[in-house]
């Protein structure tokens, strides 16, 4: 086999010998994950699902893998010419799931790249205040925003300070 063939020289007083050795380079896909506004911070922990122009998986684990520290998953010996098509399935707290699937043409001996960004959460703070004093007051019947499609069945109730419960101050 090309990969495993040995070659053998003699080597001369006073005689330069060359040997060439040649290597086929690798096709690979990386997926890179990186923090919206930044310059390029790496983002962790988030999971992409990753299949073939047909629907089908693309490597172990029906296609489900992780970026590392360094925000990438590298994926190596896809066959060349294959469309593959990456989605975010996961995203780490605090920040905003990008599902937006991004597809490529797998070209042989080329390192190829999809990147994807994702947003910080924001955070939304529901406060009920006296008008006159500008204290924070319990509404037990509850607070609908304005503009809010909710009916008053539907009212967020805000707790004895005031806040809704699970926003933050």
């Amino acid at each position: 086999e090309e990969n495993e063939r040995s070659q053998t020289v003699t080597v001369n007083p006073n005689d330069t010998q060359t040997i060439n050795f040649y290597n086929t380079p690798t096709t690979t896909l990386i997926i890179r994950k990186f923090i919206e506004g930044t310059e390029n911070e790496p983002l962790s922990g988030v999971a992409f699902r990753v299949v073939d122009g047909a629907g089908a998986a693309v490597g172990p684990d029906d296609g489900l893998y992780y970026t590392d520290k360094s925000g990438e998953i590298v994926l190596t010996g896809i066959e060349p010419g294959t469309v593959v098509i990456a989605r975010e399935v996961k995203t780490v707290e605090g920040y905003v799931l990008d599902g937006t699937p991004q597809d490529i043409k797998i070209e042989a001996g080329h390192v190829q790249q999809l990147t994807f960004w994702n947003k910080k959460a924001g955070t939304l703070v529901i406060q009920k205040k006296d008008s006159v004093s500008g204290n924070l007051v319990s509404a037990p019947g509850g607070y609908t925003p304005s503009g809010s499609p909710r009916s008053p069945s539907e009212n967020v109730p805000t707790h004895r300070k005031g806040f809704c419960p699970g926003s933050r101050r």
